[in-house]
């Protein structure tokens, strides 16, 4: 409890720990990974493999979350209630009861946040990189419309399941769990 108190890390949150290095060196693996199933060699397969969509979901997931150096990590609900814009469509005609991925444009649009009474609509440039991350995972999981969807509906998936999701992705690569 002192510890706690004190504002330090208790022994059990300092065996779950996770550094700043380790999760960049964890990024940089996925990507090599990623990077090692040939995304030429994938795209030309009829049928795409269950590991290939898991490893560019898991690669995307650590690029929005590690790559952007402009925008601070969002909350999962944030991007659990995102939805991939349609190409060529107008901002202004986007359901403002969603988040929006604009993948033509190079923007997040946040409608549906945390704070959003306070702060309104936020729209946040998305890198270049990050941008290849999710067309890569759309085109490989067939995505069309939520951007983490659930896997028998045309749903947003439930943040509980997003944040297994990135607790699998940090164990895979570190060995840590509980975190």
């Amino acid at each position: 409890l002192r510890e706690k108190q004190m504002g330090k890390l208790t022994e059990i949150k300092r065996k779950k720990w996770v550094s700043w290095e380790n999760l960049i060196k964890m990024y940089k693996d996925s990507k090599s990974k990623w990077n090692e199933y040939s995304w030429e060699t994938w795209k030309k397969q009829k049928k795409v493999r269950k590991c290939i969509i898991v490893q560019a979901r898991e690669t995307m997931i650590l690029s929005m979350y590690l790559e952007s150096v402009d925008n601070p990590p969002r909350r999962l609900l944030d991007y659990g209630l995102m939805r991939i814009a349609p190409k060529g469509v107008k901002e202004r005609d986007l359901d403002k009861n969603f988040n929006w991925c604009l993948l033509d444009s190079g923007f997040y649009i946040f409608n549906q946040y945390k704070t959003s009474k306070t702060y309104k609509q936020q729209k946040l440039y998305i890198d270049n990189n990050i941008i290849k991350y999710i067309k890569n995972y759309i085109e490989v999981a067939k995505i069309d419309d939520f951007l983490f969807p659930h896997s028998k509906s045309n749903k947003p998936t439930a943040i509980t399941y997003l944040g297994t999701m990135i607790s699998k992705i940090i164990k895979k690569y570190t060995g840590k769990s509980g975190i």
